[in-house]
């Protein structure tokens, strides 16, 4: 039976100590400690203590053993007031860790208060600070019942930490219901003098904190069983200076010194000596075996009756007088300086100056091997509980290598459940040296750069790996090496050795269906994809789907995913659509965030191609509302798909709007593609809303240098914008230039089969030489778009490209070619230019449309229907008169419906012809 499952170990720590089924937290941490049996009620501090309740921060900064913590919990215990506990150490100082035990700990009293920010920790990078406090407070500020949040022990933090960071925004617009209480060492790196300026802060320190002679003489009344005189209390008070852990030490010592006067008066000297000679003397009488045990239980934080047991291996219960259980009995009867964790008085911790005064004593009395092997049993113990961290931690205590071991043994699990952040702070605490010089974490590392796509380091990784050795017997780090060989060789546009190399990670650990493999199978698909084999791409991917078995859903969310961007790239948004769909439905159920935005990022861009712009924004909001923890770049490609949505739509303010957002996002997250993105995103909203001069000053100055491969399936490419733009709005040379550049391009993309590019950027070729009076060429090219979007009904690239290639496509409808999807797209223009004139939103590439709305804003389209419907002809009739489909005649008479406000055909003849309209000759176009 394994130590996990054995009957000694406490419930609470059978996935470590008292942790959550689904996260590594420790949550004894988030308990309010006790109040010791001798707890002494000091009226004076705890009125002091209420001010908190009139201020949004209260400092409790003091010395070790003042009575800090004890006070606090004691204030919060007599007043009633709701509040949530963090007990810090010194690991809490990275930003993300910390942010999961305050969300915890802040749950724990309101669930699902703080969905907003939990959200963000599931960022493969955290947002900027700033954002962070942002989406905090405000949530907090949901709340209208005064709390408390107390974090104890804050000057264990770094003061490099972004926590600090974190606090200072929180204390500029603190919730006003929420007091925040700092319990610490010392002055925390916070404004403290502008919070006093401003009356913001309450202060308790050193000063306040030591006994007096009356809360003395409480404390020590139980010490000797005939009581202490007034002068030998008087005494005690002038050499320990109302020291809370010293009077605790002395009152240990009290119970079996033969002389109390003469005890008393050795306690001369500084606190130092005191402290160190009260420690001797409450160590002597103790039993021998059980201030023996109580030394070596000095490496733990945290500790339990199995945990003891396991760093005493050599101990028989049957054979010795103490172990695990009866030496907790015993502490627990003993009045030491040790806090119950839970509920249940399973898990302990000392007192942080009682723990390092028993350190010292440790190091005095066991050798360095000794107190090695406690640590090596402790982290055993640890890693066979499941809580990792705690295991790697005990581990670098001791021995760097078996720490390293631990994560090499562990790393699969965080990178099977996409727990990217907990796979990084245990590689954070190993040295740098050994990172480096071990293929398995130098491939952990490559894991989460490959999650950034952060290809350089990639690249770097894979350099040092050629230079180590790695297991070619273990097929996990081999596959791993070579899928990341074929990530790098597809970015860098080395196709056919991507395939190899994915190819060669699958068959290299066959029937694998993790999340490694996912990736693998993934990057072969694109790469297939990208050398001409999008059946083979197709095939694979849905024969890995039907054999996957149960409970590998990070493994199919990125088959289906792969299968969404294959079909992307191959220009068939219906599937894209679909398997865009698949992907979130399995993210949703299996609690994936990120596939799950990665599918609706999917059929955002599937829908925007189509011209479903409505659809689109609702869709990609999604992804926009959760930007922080998104991919960088597809998330600005979600902000410039809802800006560019709202456009279309006529909505102007919405879309400059967005696009404020998206710029303000790219900022936040400082990232070269990001701001590039954004940029050319405002040039193209510019150049739609008629401000031809602002998207040239932006087309001028912008370079492009971008390998084609880099353009994926992105909404927005600054390089074809760049060239819409100069085709658009520039100069006669700068359009002759700008349409060879789009010729050049769009031969890089049809020996890449990226489909979703090529017809966008036909559509500008044929603009382009439509501008410069090549009709014939334009024409020829235009055919040819509808040779390629038509059949998926790629709408939106005709709808933004506007006029002169409207009147081209009326004119090759009237010849039989493509006349159908030739009809959606003039509807969908129809629809686009009546939504401009609404917003007035008019740009360069639209018609004329008249500034004011009413029955003048109908369509030449929607007059000859309407025309025909008072003919009392049937939408059939209508469309075979017109040569256009029965529903393209539909969406035409709800356009027609919508504009005269009415909702059916004889209303919309009755106001017709009561407003003249019928008669009316239609508006010039």
């Amino acid at each position: 039976m394994s130590p996990a499952s054995a009957g000694a170990v406490p419930d609470a720590a059978q996935r470590g100590p008292s942790r959550d089924s689904t996260s590594p937290l420790i949550r004894t941490k988030l308990h309010k400690p006790p109040l010791p049996s001798d707890y002494v009620c000091r009226d004076r501090l705890l009125d002091k203590m209420d001010k908190a309740m009139d201020v949004p921060l209260t400092l409790v900064s003091a010395g070790a053993g003042t009575g800090k913590s004890v006070m606090v919990a004691a204030w919060l215990e007599d007043r009633g007031h709701p509040g949530a506990w963090l007990s810090l150490d010194d690991s809490d100082g990275d930003l993300r860790r910390f942010l999961r035990y305050l969300v915890a700990g802040l749950e724990s009293l309101h669930p699902g208060s703080l969905q907003d920010t939990a959200a963000l920790l599931d960022a493969p990078e955290l947002p900027p600070v700033a954002v962070i406090a942002a989406h905090f407070t405000n949530e907090l500020d949901r709340s209208t019942m005064p709390q408390v949040l107390v974090l104890d022990d804050y000057h264990l933090l770094d003061p490099k930490s972004s926590v600090h960071e974190l606090i200072r925004g929180y204390l500029k617009h603190p919730p006003q219901s929420w007091h925040l209480i700092l319990v610490s060492r010392k002055d925390p790196p916070l404004a403290l003098g502008s919070l006093r300026g401003a009356g913001k802060i309450n202060e308790i320190r050193q000063q306040d904190l030591p006994f007096s002679i009356a809360e003395t003489a409480g404390l020590l009344s139980g010490s000797v069983p005939s009581g202490l005189g007034e002068k030998q209390i008087e005494a005690i008070q002038l050499r320990v200076e109302g020291w809370a852990a010293g009077l605790r030490l002395v009152g240990l010592a009290c119970r079996q010194a033969p002389d109390i006067d003469r005890f008393i008066a050795q306690l001369g000297g500084n606190l130092p000596d005191t402290t160190a000679y009260l420690m001797d003397e409450v160590l002597t009488t103790l039993p021998a075996a059980f201030s023996g045990y109580l030394i070596k239980t000095a490496v733990l934080d945290r500790f339990c009756p199995a945990l003891l047991d396991a760093i005493h291996p050599d101990a028989e219960p049957a054979t010795t007088e103490m172990d695990g259980t009866r030496f907790v009995e015993l502490l627990n009867h003993s009045n030491l300086f040790v806090v119950p964790l839970d509920a249940n008085c399973e898990w302990f911790r000392y007192h942080h100056v009682f723990q390092q005064l028993l350190l010292d004593q440790l190091k005095q009395v066991c050798s360095p091997n000794e107190i090695h092997a406690l640590h090596s049993n402790a982290s055993t113990w640890f890693e066979q509980q499941g809580c990792i961290d705690e295991a790697i931690k005990h581990a670098v205590a001791t021995d760097v290598q078996a720490a390293a071991d631990i994560v090499e043994r562990h790393r699969n699990e965080p990178l099977r459940n996409d727990r990217w952040s907990e796979l990084q702070e245990w590689l954070d605490m190993l040295p740098a040296s050994i990172k480096m010089s071990r293929p398995s974490l130098l491939l952990c590392h490559g894991w989460l750069a490959s999650f950034r796509l952060e290809i350089d380091v990639m690249a770097v990784i894979l350099q040092t790996l050629d230079g180590l050795e790695v297991d070619l017997a273990n097929p996990i780090l081999v596959a791993e090496k070579n899928f990341f060989s074929s990530v790098v060789a597809y970015w860098e546009g080395r196709f056919a050795e991507s395939l190899r190399f994915s190819e060669a990670a699958i068959a290299v650990n066959p029937g694998a269906a993790d999340m490694a493999a996912g990736e693998s199978h993934l990057y072969r698909a694109l790469s297939l994809q990208v050398t001409g084999h999008t059946r083979q791409a197709l095939s694979q991917l849905r024969a890995e789907l039907n054999i996957a078995p149960k409970g590998s859903e990070p493994y199919q969310t990125r088959l289906v995913a792969a299968l969404s961007f294959v079909h992307l790239l191959n220009g068939d948004l219906e599937l894209a659509h679909e398997h865009g769909r698949q992907t979130v439905t399995v993210a949703i159920r299996n609690k994936l965030p990120h596939p799950k935005l990665w599918g609706e990022f999917i059929c955002g861009v599937a829908s925007f191609c189509a011209g479903r712009f409505r659809q689109t924004s609702d869709i990609l909001s999604h992804c926009t509302d959760s930007a922080y923890i998104f991919d960088i770049r597809a998330a600005c490609d979600a902000y410039v798909g809802v800006a560019l949505c709202h456009q279309f739509n006529g909505d102007n303010a919405s879309a400059e709007k967005l696009m404020a957002e998206g710029i303000a996002y790219a900022e936040d997250v400082k990232g070269p593609e990001a701001i590039a993105v954004v940029a050319s995103a405002q040039a193209r909203l510019q150049l739609l809303q008629g401000n031809a001069k602002a998207a040239l000053r932006w087309a001028r100055r912008e370079s492009d240098e971008a390998n084609p491969v880099e353009m994926l399936f992105w909404i927005e490419v600054p390089k074809i914008n760049k060239y819409r733009v100069l085709i658009t709005a520039g100069t006669k040379t700068e359009c002759e230039k700008s349409l060879g550049d789009v010729v050049q391009l769009r031969t890089q993309l049809q020996a890449l089969h990226m489909k979703n590019h090529i017809i966008p950027v036909a559509v500008l070729q044929a603009l382009g030489l439509a501008k410069l009076g090549r009709e014939n060429e334009a024409r020829t090219v235009l055919i040819e778009c509808l040779e390629l979007g038509g059949e998926a009904e790629w709408m939106q690239p005709f709808v933004e490209a506007g006029e002169p290639l409207i009147g081209m496509l009326e004119g090759i409808s009237k010849t039989g070619h493509h006349r159908e999807f030739i009809q959606s797209v003039l509807s969908a223009y129809d629809q686009y230019v009546a939504a401009a004139s609404r917003g007035k939103g008019t740009g360069v590439a639209t018609p004329h449309v008249p500034d004011h709305v009413g029955l003048t804003d109908l369509t030449n389209r929607e007059l000859d229907i309407l025309e025909l419907l008072a003919q009392r002809l049937q939408n059939k009739q209508i469309g075979a008169r017109l040569n256009i489909s029965t529903h393209t005649v539909k969406d035409h008479l709800k356009h027609v419906y919508q504009k005269l406000e009415v909702s059916n055909r004889r209303d919309a003849i009755a106001k017709a012809t009561r407003t003249g309209l019928l008669k009316d000759s239609r508006p010039n176009s």
